[in-house]
């Protein structure tokens, strides 16, 4: 009985030190501003070189009203791969914004890489950069964008 309480007691005191130390970052009072948006390819992002064969490519300034998640295959298990979970979104369904637009992040996608299908390309390219949910204060609009296109400013 009593090694059952002092158990308790235990994960209590770790509950609330992983409530009050841990977690992510609060960006709900940060000034944030738009910047074009770039991203490694999530196959060179996984790959252990670095340096100059690891280009940025750009990535359009859209906003999505939702996304989903998904697991998928970026590098064949084999060569240390696996699956890893992705926010997949459609290029048609976003729409664009203007980098002088006011905003506010709200949320952050609990996803690091990116899929973005489009009409061209229905199995979409990947993108090591995640997805967080803003809203632009002139409109109310609220949506998903690509975490690469917010700056912290001081």
């Amino acid at each position: 009985m009593m090694k059952n309480i002092l158990l308790l007691l235990l994960i209590m005191c770790f509950s609330v030190f992983a409530l009050f130390c841990g977690g992510g970052t609060d960006t709900s009072f940060k000034s944030v501003v738009l910047v074009l948006p770039t991203a490694q390819a999530a196959n060179f992002a996984l790959s252990s070189g670095d340096g100059p064969g690891q280009p940025y490519l750009e990535l359009p300034l859209l906003i999505f009203s939702s996304y989903k998640e998904t697991r998928i295959g970026v590098k064949p298990e084999w060569r240390g791969g696996g699956k890893e979970d992705f926010c997949a979104i459609k290029k048609e369904e976003g729409s664009e914004t203007s980098l002088d637009s006011e905003i506010e992040v709200i949320a952050e996608a609990s996803c690091f890489y990116t899929i973005i299908k489009t009409e061209e390309k229905p199995a979409g390219k990947k993108f090591f950069t995640g997805l967080l949910k803003i809203r632009i204060k002139s409109s109310g609009q609220e949506g998903w964008i690509w975490a690469s296109a917010i700056k912290y400013v001081e």
